[in-house]
């Protein structure tokens, strides 16, 4: 395909992953922290930051093509492409999602993402860009439940990484996730997206990643918590943005009025920011 001349704002490891990836067939430029973000000549602008930096950096940025978020988390409680379309109201805003560790895209280890905007044809524009003989690109039309499931499983890999760190086992850690799968579908339908979104490498395929392994950050928090330590003082010991904690309390929020039905998500927040007891939690859940 022709060469594209494509923006990355955020530096971190994902993002310096995608430049080295897409600088192989395409023009990128990559951008650390910026007083203003001049974009105005791309054919497409990544957005690869942690969901709590939109608020500062998106009234710097001057650009008006297509966008695609990689990040996943919400800002000012609103999912991330409908906080951006309010500074960029102009081009087709797009997700990327899967699961993708970076170290492992980094070394070009086989994996799968999706690609999520209402354009069937910007869809596949994005899968001819990304897709590699090593990474293969699905799409989705279902913009709002990819979102949603990139939120919803970090506040799983919370809970699955409190599992891990209490020492209940590989039967208990199975238990949960296959029981966090079947509530995040209904948490995504409840919240404007589609079930089967859920059973997608966008939904199943990131939660089976993030609750599985300590690469995860929000399963390292979990771990953390789960071996006894403060909350606080477990953030603290992330050295990264832990967008489960965030989204526990706004997720929560959402879904307040039938919180019943999501009994996990509701546990987890009790621990998060009720004070309440792991083992209190567990057998509430237990004795439903």
């Amino acid at each position: 395909m022709p060469n594209a001349h494509i923006h990355i704002i955020g530096a971190g490891a994902f993002g310096v992953v995608l430049r080295d990836i897409l600088a192989q067939q395409h023009t990128t430029q990559l951008w650390g922290r910026a007083n203003n973000y001049h974009c105005e000549n791309g054919d497409l602008l990544i957005l690869a930051l942690p969901s709590q930096a939109y608020k500062e950096v998106m009234p710097h940025i001057k650009y008006n093509g297509r966008v695609l978020i990689v990040s996943k988390g919400l800002c000012n409680g609103q999912l991330l492409h409908e906080y951006v379309g309010g500074f960029l109201p102009n081009g087709d805003i797009a997700y990327l999602s899967g699961p993708n560790f970076a170290s492992e895209l980094a070394n070009q280890l086989p994996t799968t993402s999706m690609v999520a905007s209402p354009s069937s044809e910007y869809n596949q524009w994005l899968r001819t860009i990304f897709t590699q003989p090593f990474w293969r690109i699905y799409a989705s039309t279902d913009m709002r439940g990819v979102a949603l499931c990139g939120i919803i499983k970090n506040i799983y890999a919370i809970g699955a990484g409190i599992i891990m760190g209490r020492g209940w086992g590989h039967n208990a850690h199975a238990s949960f996730v296959s029981r966090a799968l079947a509530e995040m579908g209904r948490a995504v339908v409840a919240l404007g997206g589609n079930a089967e979104t859920a059973l997608s490498v966008a939904g199943v395929g990131d939660l089976i990643l993030t609750t599985g392994s300590k690469q995860s950050r929000n399963m390292q928090l979990g771990y953390a918590i789960g071996q006894g330590g403060p909350i606080s003082a477990s953030l603290k010991t992330i050295n990264h943005v832990c967008e489960g904690y965030y989204a526990t309390q706004t997720i929560t929020h959402l879904l307040q009025h039938n919180i019943d039905n999501y009994p996990i998500i509701k546990q987890i927040h009790a621990i998060l920011y009720e004070n309440k007891t792991i083992e209190l939690a567990y057998r509430e859940l237990m004795s439903r």
